[in-house]
């Protein structure tokens, strides 16, 4: 009872998510004026486990009388291009939680998914919250290096760890210059490692 009961879940959030691209899709063709006939607007439906008779019998017309390649290509750029649009309004996560919803099933459309370039390793089912993505890039090697040096320097000279290695002020100010030419070389290194 439990495995159907997740099995019409699933089914339902895969519909539910199909519909979403599929709305996006054809809202995108009307824009870029892009007609679509009745059997490809059928094909974005097409899911092995779940095909219906009449989504099985526009599979057999979309073989015999279209060329795959080309439409795979159309409906790519159509995605692409609506993603693209939602992006600039702020809309990513309807997107990014319909292709995971979509990864469950066997779905035509994932290919023309897949092929529209959308799809980032960004994309991973492992994310960091979206508050917090500003923070991603400063974490690379040479802003690390930087933030040691510069931590750690200042921790060494500038706290009483430094009392029993530098005796006199002409040897903290020799490590003042050191920490100093450390920073510098440091901050060049993050600069040309962007």
């Amino acid at each position: 009872m439990r495995n159907n009961q997740y099995s019409t879940e699933t089914q339902q959030g895969t519909e539910i998510a199909r519909e979403f691209l599929i709305t996006r899709i054809l809202e995108q063709a009307e824009r870029d004026k892009v007609s679509l006939a009745d059997t490809e607007k059928r094909m974005l439906r097409f899911a092995e486990p779940i095909a219906t008779s009449e989504i099985g019998a526009a599979a057999e017309v979309f073989d015999r009388e279209y060329d795959s390649d080309e439409y795979e290509a159309k409906i790519a750029r159509l995605i692409r291009r609506a993603y693209e649009r939602d992006i600039k309004r702020n809309d990513e996560r309807p997107w990014r939680a319909a292709i995971a919803a979509l990864r469950k099933i066997d779905c035509y459309l994932l290919v023309m998914v897949d092929q529209s370039g959308i799809v980032t390793a960004a994309q991973s089912s492992i994310k960091a919250p979206e508050k917090w993505n500003f923070l991603v890039p400063l974490f690379n090697k040479a802003n690390v290096l930087l933030a040691v040096v510069g931590l750690g320097g200042f921790a060494f000279l500038f706290t009483p760890l430094s009392k029993p290695f530098l005796y006199s002020d002409i040897q903290r100010g020799v490590s003042y210059i050191v920490w100093i030419a450390l920073l510098w070389a440091s901050g060049e290194f993050a600069r040309r490692n962007k």
